[in-house]
């Protein structure tokens, strides 16, 4: 990248980082260098890169799999750093003459938000309350739903008891009638699944709806 190139880039990044704020990382990167791709940086506290650190995995697949080729961006993909986190990345391809020069990432860390949306749920539906003070008749949920098999979290997984369950249905997640969501919920329920921390997220995500509804249907069987 040459140098009224890289200083008009530079400026940009900049700007992004102190316009955007804390959550978004935003880097240059030259790719005649992959070992020491970036050359400017701002909010780097986010994945801990500094100037010379080499080219990512994320940008070397992008090179490797030429998805700059007739196109000038690649927006809004996941990328994960070592500690775990998911970040939503997308970057601008830089040109010179019709050859890739640079490329300009931005990266979007949710983290916090996520952690917000998640302590408001908690204000309307206090998890550790109901795990504290809940009730059930045991039986009465049976009576219900006799044909349903019994399941417990002895020797297994959220993910596995509820892949068990969608494969027993036959269909998928998202074909599911709130009748049969409702059942599922019911065995899990049953199972003692939802004692785990960060259950209703997990199967908010298996299940294919909304940690709401989760909660709604909760609320139902726990009412018998």
């Amino acid at each position: 990248m040459t140098g009224p190139l890289f200083e008009h880039y530079a400026k940009i990044t900049e700007f992004l980082g102190h316009t955007l704020g804390p959550d978004y990382e935003i880097a240059l990167h030259d790719v005649s260098d992959p070992s020491g791709a970036i050359v400017a940086i701002a909010n780097n506290h986010i994945s801990g890169r500094s100037i010379g650190a080499p080219l990512g995995a994320m940008g070397r697949r992008l090179l490797d799999n030429r998805s700059f080729e007739g196109r000038d961006a690649v927006l809004h993909f996941r990328d994960r750093l070592p500690d775990g986190r998911t970040l939503r990345t997308s970057a601008l391809f830089i040109r010179e003459a019709g050859v890739l020069t640079g490329m300009l990432c931005i990266l979007f860390d949710d983290s916090r938000y996520r952690a917000l949306s998640e302590d408001i749920l908690r204000l309307c539906h206090p998890d550790q309350f109901v795990e504290t003070h809940f009730q059930m008749d045991p039986g009465r949920v049976a009576h219900l739903h006799p044909a349903a098999p019994s399941i417990s979290t002895a020797g297994h997984t959220l993910h596995e008891a509820a892949a068990a369950e969608l494969a027993q249905l036959g269909i998928p997640a998202d074909r599911l009638t709130a009748a049969e969501r409702l059942g599922i919920l019911a065995r899990l329920e049953h199972g003692g699944f939802f004692l785990r921390k960060g259950a209703v997220r997990e199967a908010a995500q298996l299940l294919a709806c909304s940690q709401s509804s989760i909660y709604r249907c909760l609320q139902r069987l726990r009412k018998g």
